[in-house]
């Protein structure tokens, strides 16, 4: 039965080969089917949110230095329950539903980040979204987050090198142009500025050993219009007492009756500069040993006029 069988089978799929001269050739079986894009972002960021414990949220890199905004506080707060608040027209703190960035921890793969500013909300604009690969959103606490925040904590992440298939370079050059003109001539702020950045990631040792570099600049002119509108008062008339500085004001005005104090305008110039570098070294020799050691550097450089 042994030797009979496979011969029945040979037989019969010669013969329609031999017999028939339009048959169609025989289909190519592929192995996998990989998936780049946008689509393979979302289906990360599902992947990892179908995979946790606990109550997250998640964006993830379309590509190496390609996340879907120009600003990782700008991807951030497409998220459900995460909102931005612009500094100098550009997205910074992140608040996590409703609370104040205060009570909103951070950590750069697991390693709780340190704040610029005056309080313990971090400055998301310090991180160039071109260095970043992904981030995770934990609404709910967990015991392995280190530095975790009362309203959440952000998990930034860098890419691991060892995750890619082959060597790969990417170069980002972007022009930047200011449409309200230079607000304070003479003050060498500028119109015109520029993002550039340039990743490199290679394997090597058999694909054991990683190596990803990455380094992003901004130069960002910033030129502002403001307007100031000073408070509003009652009994301000000439014969009234105003209520906040306790003496008479604005001759000719009605008692009882509100009015604004006074307005200003204003026009802000400023230069801004950031550099940031990302180191990523990977070694796996074997499914038993695993290293990972990773430097971020950054520097943000804040110039107005004198």
């Amino acid at each position: 039965m042994k030797t009979t069988a496979p011969a029945a089978v040979t037989q019969a799929v010669k013969t329609p080969a031999t017999t028939d001269k339009k048959s169609k050739p025989a289909a190519t079986e592929f192995s996998a089917v990989v998936v780049h894009g946008i689509a393979s972002s979302i289906q990360s960021a599902m992947k990892v949110k179908e995979n946790s414990n606990e109550i997250v949220e998640a964006i993830s890199a379309e590509d190496i230095g390609k996340l879907p905004d120009v600003s990782i506080a700008d991807s951030l707060s497409r998220l459900p329950g995460l909102a931005t608040q612009r500094v100098d027209g550009q997205a910074s703190a992140i608040s996590i539903r409703g609370l104040s960035p205060d009570f909103a921890g951070t950590t750069l793969d697991g390693r709780e980040q340190a704040t610029i500013g005056e309080n313990r909300g971090v400055q998301y604009d310090q991180y160039p979204s071109e260095l970043i690969n992904g981030a995770t959103v934990y609404k709910t606490p967990d015991a392995s987050l280190i530095g975790q925040g009362l309203s959440g904590t952000v998990d930034l992440h860098t890419i691991n090198p060892l995750d890619l298939p082959k060597r790969v370079m990417v170069f980002n050059l972007r022009g930047e142009h200011n449409s309200n003109g230079n607000l304070n001539p003479g003050t060498g702020t500028g119109v015109g500025g520029h993002r550039a950045s340039f990743s490199y990631v290679d394997q090597f040792l058999d694909h054991t050993l990683g190596l990803a570099v990455g380094f992003a600049q901004l130069d960002q002119p910033i030129q502002e219009k403001q307007y100031q509108a000073w408070w509003w008062s009652a009994d301000n008339g000439s014969a009234g007492i105003d209520q906040n500085w306790g003496g008479p004001h604005t001759p000719g005005m009605p008692d009882n009756v509100i009015s604004q104090e006074g307005m200003q305008l204003r026009a802000q110039s400023q230069n801004q500069k950031r550099n940031g570098l990302m180191t990523v070294l990977e070694w796996a020799p074997n499914e038993h040993y695993y290293s990972k050691l990773d430097l971020y550097y950054s520097t943000f450089n804040k110039r107005k006029p004198d």
